[in-house]
């Protein structure tokens, strides 16, 4: 997804971003994508202390904890064609993260 994604978050009109949607349908089908991607960018940011919390677990540094869970959201905005609708959208994210903290992690490890 583009810079799109994130100018519907500054409140542009979803016709003009571009977020995986290249045109609106006359059946509206466009529009309806465009809902399900704001319905689930709201849902995802509601899970940001929940995510800060287990990022802090896991790194044990309260500032350390920002990095994983800001790559979180970059990673899940990315691969959101990846998540389907109806499934566990906590779960997808922890996943995310848990995965984010352990490349960074290994990536640390070998290269002190």
């Amino acid at each position: 997804m583009g810079e799109g994604c994130a100018d519907m978050a500054m409140g542009q009109d979803p016709q003009t971003a571009e977020c995986g949607v290249s045109e609106v349908d006359d059946d509206g089908v466009g529009r309806q994508k465009w809902a399900d991607a704001e319905i689930h960018g709201r849902e995802a940011l509601a899970y940001a202390d929940t995510l800060y919390d287990l990022a802090r677990y896991l790194t044990r540094n309260r500032t350390d904890a920002e990095d994983p869970v800001q790559e979180t959201y970059t990673r899940a905005i990315t691969a959101a064609r990846q998540f389907t609708p109806g499934t566990n959208l906590k779960a997808w994210l922890f996943r995310i993260l848990r995965n984010t903290f352990f490349s960074q992690y290994r990536h640390e490890w070998h290269n002190p």
